[in-house]
């Protein structure tokens, strides 16, 4: 088998290296080593110090320019969509993002598999004004034509379903997590941990920082920390922001961090707060349920798939500073809380393994070529 992935977003972008890059690349590294009759070729945003290179039987190569990350995403949505049109492959994997589309799923509708990963509908409008008309003009257009589609959580395949209709070939494929998070570690280190991406919006970072402040004064010897990567304007805002705070003393920004960094910080975290806008299925609840760490989150879908309300986690209102607030309050005060919650998420987490995602999706793959 063939198969030609096109993803803006690459593990190894210093830009992005978001969630979904992550699971494109243990995917298909899983599906290569299995099949060594595969080949699988990524093709990515190009970006400064961007370099072709192989592993194994999986290719990893650039296109479009390297001039800066607007014009760079405009440049890889009209040349990835072009080339795809081309290119010589038994499945077509296109990894849906509406800043950076590629149109391949309006055209070779056959052999393309759209990797959608969240609905952000009303929420580009909230965050770009009328600019929002485009990528949501561009996500219910792909949805409509796409005729095959995974996506990582239960309620965004219904969702599809009930919006676009039901002839389309849906699997809901979840993320996967490093195996080498699983422990029983109860260690408190005295600090909320936010993981993951650095998007203000689609994060609530906003939210966040505003809800901690409201308790930080009661628990001086707690601390937030932020920790990941993203575009250098939000990780700006995260630096500004958390130098004119009150209590900025008490909330610690970690930027690039390494792997190890990264399972000290989830194996020492009080608890793992995610107060996003909207998600797919997030890797970062699996990792702290892994690493038996409760979670706090929203009432969003992807959210309400990876965290199960009041079992391993806490669900709250979206954008609801005070409940993010009084939920952390209720975390930190109450440890017999925190234990039930990591327990019953450290045996959930392990329903989710890289190998069993892959197989959902190998699936897909072999009942399209049928």
């Amino acid at each position: 088998m063939k198969i030609v992935h096109y993803s803006y977003d690459s593990t190894k972008n210093p830009y992005c290296a978001g969630g979904g890059a992550y699971r494109s690349l243990s995917v298909h590294s899983i599906l290569a080593a299995k099949n060594p009759e595969y080949t699988i070729t990524f093709y990515s945003g190009n970006y400064k110090g961007a370099k072709a290179y192989n592993e194994g039987n999986s290719n990893f190569l650039f296109l479009g320019s390297a001039i800066n990350y607007l014009i760079d995403r405009l440049i890889f949505s009209i040349v990835a969509t072009i080339h795809s049109l081309f290119v010589n492959a038994d499945i077509i994997v296109v990894e849906f993002s509406a800043y950076s589309p590629v149109l391949t799923p309006l055209i070779r509708r056959r052999k393309c598999v759209v990797q959608f990963h969240h609905f952000q509908g009303k929420q580009a409008l909230k965050k770009y004004g009328l600019v929002g008309l485009l990528p949501l003009l561009t996500e219910n257009m792909t949805l409509w034509f796409a005729k095959n589609i995974i996506t990582p959580a239960d309620s965004t395949a219904q969702r599809i379903k009930d919006k676009f209709g039901e002839d389309k070939r849906i699997r809901a494929g979840y993320n996967g997590f490093d195996q080498s998070l699983l422990k029983r570690n109860r260690e408190d280190g005295k600090f909320i941990l936010s993981l993951g991406r650095i998007d203000i919006f689609m994060k609530g970072l906003d939210i966040l920082i505003p809800a901690f402040e409201k308790i930080a004064q009661d628990y001086p010897d707690y601390k937030l920390i932020i920790a990941g990567r993203g575009a250098e304007k939000d990780m700006t805002w995260c630096k500004k922001r958390i130098q004119e705070s009150e209590v900025s003393q008490q909330i610690s920004l970690k930027l690039d961090i390494a792997k190890e960094t990264k399972m000290k910080l989830l194996a020492e975290a009080t608890f793992v707060c995610i107060p996003s806008r909207f998600e797919g299925w997030c890797i970062v609840a699996i990792e702290a349920a892994a690493s038996m760490k409760a979670t706090l989150g929203t009432e969003i879908d992807g959210l309400r798939d990876s965290i199960k309300n009041n079992e391993t986690g806490i669900l709250v209102p979206s954008e609801d500073i005070n409940a993010l607030a009084q939920n952390m309050k209720l975390l930190i005060n109450n440890v017999r809380l925190r234990t039930i919650l990591s327990e019953n998420g450290y045996t959930w987490s392990q329903n989710f393994t890289w190998e069993k995602v892959a197989q959902i999706q190998h699936e897909l793959y072999l009942d399209i070529l049928r």
